[in-house]
């Protein structure tokens, strides 16, 4: 079983002899974390390198299954990068991650990928996030590391002065923000744009 986050579906993975049935469950039925564009703002992965995501689809074409780790590095890409790019597949119907083997499945659920235009406007927050970061208005006040794999990052984005702990994969655990998207929801509909512009400017 894994359990993704607070308000986030747990994963059941069933083995049953050769077959194996993975099960998503979710106890908030009106929680929107999977509705329009908002899995972009969970994933946090703003910026696709149109290069990069062609050389991981042919990567994943070609090998059928393999994990982000081997994926950026048949590539040479960064691991952000490379999980970018894995999103846009995935959101567009063109590979799937098994998380009964930690890895990325070339699958074409759909003949042809799903265009901007079906897969809808991207949220306020990714879009003011990567311009906060793009003006270079992300200012890193304070990093301190917290044990061997989270890091703890504070800054000022704009006028607005935030914190998160980063995790290894460079995901946030934990975060704080006095702006109103932050105060409503916290982490459970995603980061808010000063943090993503954070997470950009960490990862990037």
């Amino acid at each position: 079983m894994r359990l993704l986050g607070s308000g986030m579906p747990s994963l059941w993975t069933v083995r049953m002899g050769e077959l194996r049935f993975v099960l998503g469950l979710s106890g908030w039925t009106t929680n929107d974390w999977a509705s329009g564009a908002q899995l972009d703002v969970l994933v946090g992965d703003t910026l696709v390198d149109v290069d990069v995501l062609a050389r991981v689809e042919d990567t994943l074409r070609r090998e059928r299954t393999l994990t982000r780790a081997q994926i950026a590095s048949d590539i040479g890409a960064p691991e952000s990068a490379t999980r970018a790019a894995l999103h846009r597949l995935c959101k567009q119907g063109q590979a799937i991650f098994d998380y009964a083997t930690n890895a990325y499945r070339y699958r074409q659920i759909l003949d042809a990928p799903l265009g901007e235009e079906l897969l809808g406007p991207e949220p306020a927050e990714v879009r003011d996030g990567r311009r906060h970061f793009l003006e270079r208005d992300v200012k890193v006040l304070r990093r301190e590391a917290l044990g061997a794999t989270r890091t703890l990052y504070v800054a000022r984005v704009n006028a607005t002065e935030c914190e998160a702990v980063f995790d290894a994969d460079g995901q946030i655990s934990k975060a704080r923000c006095p702006c109103a998207h932050h105060q409503h929801a916290g982490l459970r509909k995603g980061p808010c744009r000063h943090l993503i512009a954070l997470r950009l400017q960490v990862t990037g």
